[in-house]
């Protein structure tokens, strides 16, 4: 019997573009094709979902790499503000998750994100009615490691039958959404 179902949060809560934020302070393609590859799909990016990074730490590390002033002004701003921009509530989720909860379901989060995901943490849809979040930074893990899941499971104890978890990924594509969901007790 499925009583839990855990949701990660980006293109499954939110939807997300890594540059536009980029856009914002440039019109020059070249300058996002930067802060592309040199930010946001960059070895620093994935240290901060694991939380051994700072965003000092890795804005230091990235405007090494960048040739110019206006380049390590622009990582700077993207680092600052990617939140504010980059992401935005999935259609349809919050009305999801509040369905799911409303018909006894535990509801939670488990998802590769800096520390920075607290700080905007309350435009995730349907945020009120998760019972638990876990974000990789803060547990100093990342997906895929099977630690990270084990390290939910020990967390939220007595939300999950540990005797059998069997994981199991679930599409819809009509709504484009994608949850996980752990099936217990099996």
């Amino acid at each position: 019997m499925i009583r839990n179902i855990v949701f990660d949060m980006g293109m499954v809560l939110l939807e997300y573009d890594p540059v536009k934020v980029c856009w914002e302070y440039t019109d020059n393609p070249e300058d996002v094709e930067w802060m592309r590859r040199e930010l946001f799909d960059s070895k620093e990016w994935s240290l901060l979902d694991e939380g051994t990074l700072t965003d000092a730490q890795a804005l230091e590390r990235v405007q090494k790499r960048l040739p110019n002033e206006h380049l390590r002004w622009l990582a700077k701003e993207s680092l600052e503000h990617w939140h504010e921009y980059n992401i935005w509530a999935k259609p349809g989720m919050g009305e999801l998750v509040k369905e799911l909860k409303e018909k006894g379901f535990g509801i939670y989060l488990c998802s590769n994100c800096s520390v920075r995901l607290r700080v905007f943490e309350h435009e995730i849809p349907g945020i009120a009615y998760f019972d638990g979040t876990l974000v990789s930074a803060e547990e100093k893990l990342a997906k895929p490691n099977p630690a990270i899941y084990e390290r939910l499971f020990e967390k939220r104890k007595n939300a999950f039958s540990l005797m059998t978890v069997r994981i199991t990924s679930i599409a819809r594509r009509a709504a484009a959404w994608m949850v996980t969901v752990l099936r217990t007790g099996m």
